[in-house]
């Protein structure tokens, strides 16, 4: 029986690097909200209706959210976000795109656009589907729901080793203050669906939390 993971969390809470591991050890697709509100805010930017958090032209924005086509690239070594045809897996991992992102995903019609087409990506299940609102939103009714925290110092390290990794060039401070702000945005929309798994992905190792994932999802799916 194929069902459908979701998977919560706050920023560098850590939950992709578990969302990733998870889809790749049942077999299941895994699929990043996050990238698709990532690449409607780069699209913004492109197209100079996102220029800062106070100046973002939302009524063309949602004009031209029809055009938008956002789709995933998947090799056995990477994962692409494909922006109407364009990888931009790299431009909307930035630190800019970063600080933006919350401020157009607070755009109800940008949501209401996203919900819809990540609702169609899972509409056949066998997926895991990462984001801030799928166990309460996207998929109220997912037979597994995962909740995601992790401690500050930690979410800001991640965070600071993944945008090194890509050669964007970040400070300890400017990290934590952009993790700290979009907490702050996401909260109006990020908790813990009432039967969610908790996770605090701290110190203990990333294997033995997808191993005790795994327990929970053969339990659901072969039962």
């Amino acid at each position: 029986m194929k069902i459908i993971v979701a998977i919560d969390g706050f920023a560098a809470s850590g939950k992709s690097t578990i969302a990733q591991d998870l889809a790749e050890r049942t077999g299941y697709t895994h699929i990043d909200s996050g990238a698709m509100y990532r690449a409607v805010t780069l699209f913004g930017m492109q197209n100079g209706l996102v220029t800062s958090s106070t100046d973002i032209n939302s009524k063309k924005l949602i004009e031209l959210l029809p055009t938008i086509d956002i789709s995933f690239d998947r090799t056995p070594d990477s994962y692409s976000t494909i922006l109407n045809g364009k990888n931009v897996e790299k431009e909307i991992r930035s630190l800019e795109v970063s600080n933006l992102t919350p401020h157009v995903a607070k755009i109800a019609q940008v949501r209401n656009f996203l919900t819809a087409r990540l609702r169609e990506m899972g509409k056949n299940k066998g997926v895991v589907m990462e984001g801030r609102d799928i166990g309460t939103v996207v998929f109220p009714d997912a037979k597994m729901k995962v909740f995601v925290t992790a401690p500050l110092n930690i979410s800001v390290e991640r965070r600071l080793k993944e945008l090194k990794t890509q050669g964007n060039p970040a400070t300890y401070q400017s990290v934590k203050a952009d993790i700290l702000e979009r907490d702050k945005i996401d909260a109006a929309w990020t908790h813990p669906a009432e039967d969610a798994i908790r996770i605090e992905n701290g110190a203990e190792p990333l294997s033995d939390i997808v191993q005790y994932l795994l327990s929970i999802f053969y339990n659901l799916t072969e039962n």
